[in-house]
């Protein structure tokens, strides 16, 4: 790629990213809006519990399946673009066609997988059988079922450089829930939301596709060749991504059903909480896929790796300045943003005291977490994600042992503690190898552990009583 051209383009991703990054606080914002509301008409009890765990599953196998397949077909898609556009055509086509059948197949999978979770939690007392959660899940199914169509349809978009219509398309969701929220949420309970979110997906879809058809595009109607289910992709990048997302996604899961055991309500402080965090890092996360995934796949057809390694470093350098400065802010007025906030909606000041505190060591894990989101795309460009797979599952297992633990002495706050915890020795793992495969040098490495040092002995060092007194219950 000549230079001029190569600053052209970074020029337009960095142009790009600013609109983006609105549009998809403006869409999260609505997210988070859609449950303050949810929390405000229904309060914090089982009805909002129950919504949580039905999404639960059929939203993990979106963001383990088919958010994987939109990052998987990235590098693949580029380099084909570049050398036939009627094969590139072809090939989306094929992918479309795939993305839909494995959708198929995750809500069959999701329906049953159901079964066994929710009979073991009314085995062990955890929900109450009076509740018709099978009846929530099976609405809740289409919204799954073309996830993997509007994700690729805005990965292909973006690989044609149209990187703000996707995330402008993103709001239209949340928007249409929080309307049928407001219109039916009262005599429909929850079902007005799911319902809300569907009717908006579908018009997200069918925008995404006539977005498509101007640049030649055709996702639907389905068709494919034979042999499409034989691609070597999905035994190799989309299989890992696959793996990946599990182990990284089944943190929240996992916590939420260890908060089910603290009593009704534990589930949506915990889930409402981790907004916060979660907040900051889908906005993030989308613009790392959308726009910062293609540009460095880019970087890796054209330029050298010396400056596809030197632009990463830049970013994580930036970010994780920027995200130690965010977290230290957030972690110090959590109780007074939890009052400000929740008070309104939540009647036991205990209530506003889990919120802080899920708010309070959930968000600072952000440093850890843009460390580990850059270097996933710089990976993923590369075809190197091994060593995210690795320390994906080292994060997990953590996060298990220690929420077991922290649980007992710090009730929700403990959970969230724990997922920061993980995060961080994954970030470490992380830095270790990519200092010894000579992608980072001696210096970048030490001005990104310096910079983890001083964030993490000034966080000590403001909670040095409560610390001791958590080491002292522990041992």
């Amino acid at each position: 790629m000549p230079e001029k051209l190569h600053k052209i383009v970074r020029k337009k991703a960095i142009n790009s990213s600013f609109i983006v990054i609105l549009f998809t606080s403006i869409s999260f914002s609505g997210f988070f809006l859609r449950d303050y509301l949810m929390a405000k008409i229904y309060g914090f009890g089982r009805e909002l519990d129950m919504f949580y765990l039905a999404t639960m599953i059929p939203m993990f196998m979106v963001t383990v399946f088919c958010i994987p397949f939109g990052q998987s077909v990235v590098p693949m898609l580029k380099k084909i673009q570049t050398l036939d556009r009627n094969q590139f055509y072809q090939k989306v086509r094929n992918l479309a066609f795939l993305i839909f059948f494995i959708c198929l197949f995750l809500c069959i999978a999701s329906y049953i997988l159901s079964d066994f979770i929710f009979v073991a939690f009314n085995y062990f007392g955890l929900i109450e059988r009076n509740i018709d959660i099978k009846f929530m899940q099976i609405t809740i199914l289409p919204i799954l079922l073309f996830s993997g169509l509007v994700i690729l349809g805005n990965t292909v978009l973006s690989l044609c450089e149209h990187y703000v219509y996707p995330a402008f398309l993103q709001t239209i969701v949340p928007i249409f829930a929080i309307i049928f929220l407001l219109i039916f949420g009262k005599f429909m309970g929850v079902y007005a939301v799911i319902l809300g979110m569907i009717f908006g997906q579908l018009i997200n879809l069918v925008m995404v596709n006539n977005a498509l058809k101007h640049e030649g595009v055709i996702l639907m109607p389905l068709k494919a060749k034979k042999g499409i289910f034989n691609d070597q992709f999905l035994k190799n990048d989309y299989s890992h991504l696959v793996l990946i997302a599990i182990f990284s996604a089944m943190l929240i899961p996992i916590n939420s059903f260890f908060c089910s055991t603290l009593g009704h309500g534990a589930v949506s402080i915990f889930n409402l909480g981790m907004k916060f965090s979660l907040f900051v890092m889908g906005i993030f996360s989308s613009l790392f896929t959308a726009i910062l995934l293609p540009y460095l796949s880019k970087l890796s057809n054209y330029k050298s790796q010396n400056t596809l390694n030197k632009e990463t470093f830049y970013m994580l350098l930036c970010g994780s300045l920027f995200f130690t400065f965010y977290s230290f802010l957030i972690f110090i007025y959590a109780q007074s943003i939890s009052s400000l906030l929740f008070s309104y909606i939540a009647i036991e000041n205990a209530t506003i005291l889990g919120l802080a505190s899920v708010i309070k060591y959930s968000i600072i894990q952000l440093p850890f977490w843009v460390f580990n989101a850059i270097i996933f795309r710089h990976a993923n460009a590369i075809n190197r994600i091994g060593i995210i797979l690795f320390s994906s599952i080292i994060a997990l297992i953590l996060n298990v042992i220690l929420s077991l633990s922290l649980i007992k002495f710090m009730s929700v706050g403990g959970l969230a503690l724990s997922i920061t915890i993980s995060s961080a020795l994954s970030s470490v793992i992380i830095l270790i190898y990519y200092g010894f495969k000579k992608y980072l040098n001696f210096f970048e490495i030490l001005s990104i552990a310096a910079l983890w040092f001083i964030f993490s002995a000034t966080l000590i060092k403001m909670n040095v009583n409560p610390l001791l007194l958590l080491i002292e219950k522990l041992i």
